[in-house]
């Protein structure tokens, strides 16, 4: 299996190499001439874009330590810096780490401590031609774990992008990421686990957008692919399902966008969803979505939101999920930003009071001279069949906080705490995927917090140390658990 997805991975960067190649075969297009000190612009830069068929690729060099809190809005603050436009860029980076975690398998007793060492280099590649770009970022980590004794784990982390402009109006996108890791935070995001399995996770996108002067269109097909190895590292404290699991999720789907008037733009899409799971119920499914939103001022935008989901599984009666929002971002350049949005879902997937309710999501940065502040808190129903465990719908509310102070060039020091209340919605659906029944609707209370401080040793060489806390209670009490790790990182960059 591994290697039917390492094949799928190849061809998919071969994509992507393929486009950014006859970008460079052929002179870039021409360009207006810019101001002195301004970077050419692309056509229709100014008009509002289609979403990316893909998450953008993770920052490079990658963190050192992984990220459970969901990050707040990107910082809209334009970089002070002009941006690079040279036609080819390497980059590359070395990282030695160690860390120490004192519950490994995450269960409320009889916990076994870990410490582990890892080994990471990295490389990443940009080509620049006119409009066509490509970014091409890879970095294996070797990683011995006392709990895995002598075994030394190979992970891999592979991320791409491409740009191609066909002509002036058709541009060709594609993005690929592709991730082999143990990582809770990656292989199991709503703590549904208790082991520690390894997990090949591969998503690419590919889209084909076609811009006007006040429209546009964009066909796109969306692939991701899970699949878990059946060995572990270690032995579980709760035995998974029997089959290997494998999940393989196909996404068609056409994004429109109009621009009426000057400052009002309507948005419309539409997704059509053919999932397969080994362990879970594979399902096709349909998504339509309408929004409008409307330049109020140059700091503020208001928006409406409307969408209809249709979920049909194999063996059990088809759902929808009907919901609708409205909000405002504004924007108090260059210290606030500020987000809100309230709306209501109503589905028939699950039934009593759960089944309808309101949704809200609140967001704020503020970004001082040495300090930045990013405050988060949300209240939605979520469904969860594209992560790496199927858990059915789940109703999540979360608060998360993320302070980060640079009293020096030198210094970074970063605090993260984040409260999230999930309760798991579909019964059936959770005790597939996790081979626990359960008599009584699943709740979880989870409790993270850390603190991570970098100091530049040198214009290349940055130390980093971390620790964090995560505590989860739940009323299925078996599931409980309290986690304290602590790491120390060293990371060398070159260009």
């Amino acid at each position: 299996m591994v290697e039917r997805i390492a094949r799928t991975t190849i061809g998919a960067a071969a994509i992507i190499m393929v486009a950014v190649a006859a970008a460079f075969a052929q002179a870039p297009p021409p360009l207006p001439t810019p101001e002195p000190g301004t970077p050419p612009r692309p056509p229709g830069a100014d008009r509002q874009e289609p979403p990316p068929p893909a998450p953008p690729p993770v920052p490079f060099p990658p963190p050192p330590f992984p990220q459970t809190i969901t990050p707040g809005p990107p910082l809209l603050i334009p970089p002070v810096a002009q941006p690079d436009t040279r036609p080819f860029a390497v980059r590359g980076f070395v990282r030695v780490e160690g860390e120490y975690n004192d519950n490994f398998f995450r269960t409320p007793v009889h916990s076994r401590s870990d410490y582990r060492e890892t080994l990471t280099p990295g490389i990443s590649v940009r080509l620049l031609s006119g409009r066509d770009e490509a970014n091409l970022a890879y970095s294996p980590s070797l990683v011995h774990s006392s709990v895995a004794q002598d075994d030394i784990l190979l992970f891999h982390l592979f991320d791409a992008n491409g740009t191609l402009g066909l002509t002036d109006r058709l541009t060709l996108k594609a993005t690929e990421h592709f991730r082999r890791t143990d990582e809770p935070a990656f292989v199991d995001p709503l703590n549904l686990r208790r082991d520690r399995r390894i997990v090949t996770t591969e998503l690419f996108g590919i889209s084909l957008g076609y811009d006007q002067a006040t429209w546009s269109l964009a066909p796109k097909y969306n692939l991701t692919i899970m699949e878990f190895d059946t060995t572990t590292t270690g032995t579980a404290a709760a035995t998974p399902p029997a089959d290997q699991e494998r999940n393989e999720i196909h996404v068609l789907g056409l994004d429109g966008t109009a621009n009426v008037q000057a400052r009002n733009v309507v948005k419309a899409s539409y997704e059509y969803t053919i999932a397969t799971f080994r362990v879970a119920q594979d399902f096709t499914g349909h998504l339509g979505r309408l929004s409008a939103s409307r330049e109020v001022s140059p700091q503020m935008t208001a928006s409406a939101t409307a969408s209809v989901a249709h979920r049909d599984p194999d063996g059990t009666a088809p759902y929808n999920i009907y919901r609708g929002d409205v909000g405002i971002r504004r924007e108090l350049q260059p210290r606030y930003v500020l987000e809100a949005r309230i709306g209501y879902f109503d589905t028939d997937a699950i039934r009593g009071s759960d089944g309808n309710g309101v949704e809200y999501t609140l967001r704020g940065t503020y970004i001082g001279r040495w300090v930045t502040l990013i405050g988060t808190s949300s209240r939605s129903l979520v469904e969860t069949f594209t992560d790496t465990v199927n858990a059915g719908v789940i109703r999540e509310q979360l608060t998360a906080l993320e302070a980060r102070f640079e009293p020096t060039r030198a210094l970074t020091v970063t605090l993260r705490g984040a409260h999230t209340e999930s309760t798991f919605l579909q019964a059936a659906t959770l005790a597939i995927a996790t081979g626990t029944a359960t008599a009584k609707t699943r709740q979880d209370t989870t409790l993270e917090g850390g603190i991570e401080v970098a100091y530049k040793l040198s214009r290349t060489l940055t130390l980093s140390v971390r620790y964090a806390r995560t505590s989860l209670d739940s009323n299925v009490h078996a599931f409980n658990y309290i986690n304290n790790r602590a790491g120390l990182a060293l990371t060398a960059t070159f260009e």
